[in-house]
C-alpha cells in the first residue's frame, strides 16, 4: 500500500510540472491533452 502511496505523490508532481508547462506553452499544452488519458484529467 505505501508503495502506491508514493507513486500516487510523484504523479502528482509530474502533473504539477505539466501544469506549469501547459500555462507557458499552448502547443505543448495541447500535446499533453492529446498525450494524457482524459481519466487522469477526471482523477485531478
Amino acid at each position: 500500500m505505501q508503495h502506491f502511496a508514493k507513486f500516487g505523490q510523484e504523479e502528482r508532481v509530474d502533473h504539477l510540472d505539466l501544469e506549469r508547462l501547459n500555462s507557458s506553452n499552448p502547443v505543448a499544452s495541447e500535446l499533453f491533452r492529446a498525450l494524457i488519458p482524459p481519466s487522469n484529467h477526471v482523477a485531478e
